[in-house]
């Protein structure tokens, strides 16, 4: 589940110190800037990013894959995060329209702070999407540490960052 070239994240890393914004998704306020370093620095968590609120994979496959195992995640007391390069009120509508329960923790990158810290081989370009997208990945972080990542290779793809292989991640690492 791990890939060790230096352009992806792998076992071990800790996710750089950029600064992304938080949307309020349940009084509709301001969204909070924050550093997603700290908002992983401890307890265990699985989190999803999703390029695109709205777009057919993210929605289609991702979320919808997502939604039906939240009650699982959080009996092995996981947090459960979702990382997209959408702004936050867009996210914001994206998890009402969509019904995601409020323990999920949503965190966007509209300003591509995160995507350009992060290694090269996990952002891509989309001609009249935008640039600097974050790449479809999911990841296990626990106490800060990455302890699972996995990366799609392609656009459009939900396989290896799909809910279940991270549901799968977090049992191994809770012993179950």
């Amino acid at each position: 589940m791990t890939d060790a070239t230096p352009d992806i994240l792998k076992i071990g890393d800790r996710l750089p110190g950029a600064m992304v914004y938080a949307p309020d998704i349940i009084n509709e306020n301001r969204p909070r800037e924050m550093n997603i370093a700290n908002a992983f620095s401890s307890g265990l968590h699985a989190v999803f990013v999703m390029p695109l609120a709205h777009s057919p994979t993210c929605e289609g496959q991702h979320l919808a894959q997502l939604l039906p195992l939240v009650d699982q995640f959080a009996d092995l007391d996981t947090t459960i995060s979702i990382l997209t390069s959408s702004d936050t009120f867009a996210t914001g509508k994206w998890a009402e329209i969509q019904q995601v329960p409020p323990t999920v923790r949503f965190f966007c990158d509209p300003n591509r702070n995160l995507a350009r810290a992060l290694p090269a081989g996990l952002r891509y370009d989309r001609p009249g999407v935008g640039n600097d997208l974050l790449m479809r990945a999911s990841m296990v972080i626990h106490d800060g540490t990455i302890q699972s990542f996995a990366a799609e290779t392609s656009a459009g793809n939900c396989t290896v960052s799909s809910a279940q292989p991270l549901l799968e991640a977090v049992q191994r690492l809770r012993g179950r």
